[in-house]
C-alpha cells in the first residue's frame, strides 16, 4: 500500500475525518465555511490518546522550557513504538520530507507538535 493510501486509511479508520450536517457546515479558522474537518492528531492513537497528548502538551508548557521538548518527544517516542498507526504516519512523512531541501521541521502550535517532533528527531 502506498504511503498516501496508508495515510487515507488511517484518517477514516481512527475517525480523524469529521463530516457536517449538510445544514450545519464546519467554520474554518479562515472564516470559510466547508463540509469536513480532519483532525489530524486522533492519526496518535484515536481520539481519547490524542486528547491525553494535548493536556500533557498543556502542562508540560506551564513548567520549565529548556525541558518541554525532550519530555514531549518522550511521550511522542512511547507512541510511536506502541502504536502501528502513528509510526506508520511518521515514517511516510519522513520518507516523503528526505528529498526536500530543509535543515528545519517546524511546529508550533500544540498538534504540530504530535508530527514535527518525531518527524524531525527521524
Amino acid at each position: 500500500m502506498s504511503d498516501r493510501a496508508m495515510v487515507t486509511e488511517a484518517i477514516f479508520r481512527t475517525e480523524a475525518i469529521r463530516v457536517s450536517d449538510p445544514d450545519q457546515p464546519f467554520w474554518y479558522t479562515s472564516g470559510t465555511l466547508g463540509p469536513y474537518y480532519i483532525n489530524t492528531h486522533f492519526l496518535f492513537g484515536g481520539e481519547a490518546a490524542a486528547n491525553r497528548l494535548l493536556s500533557r502538551i498543556e502542562a508540560l508548557s506551564a513548567g520549565d522550557p529548556a525541558i518541554f521538548a525532550a519530555s514531549l518527544l518522550e511521550d511522542l517516542t512511547a507512541q510511536y513504538d506502541l502504536d502501528a498507526t502513528y509510526r506508520g504516519v511518521i515514517d511516510a512523512m519522513v520518507r516523503m520530507a528526505g528529498p526536500l531541501p530543509a535543515d528545519f521541521v517546524s511546529g508550533g502550535e500544540r498538534r504540530d507538535f504530535f508530527f514535527s517532533l518525531p518527524v524531525a528527531n527521524r
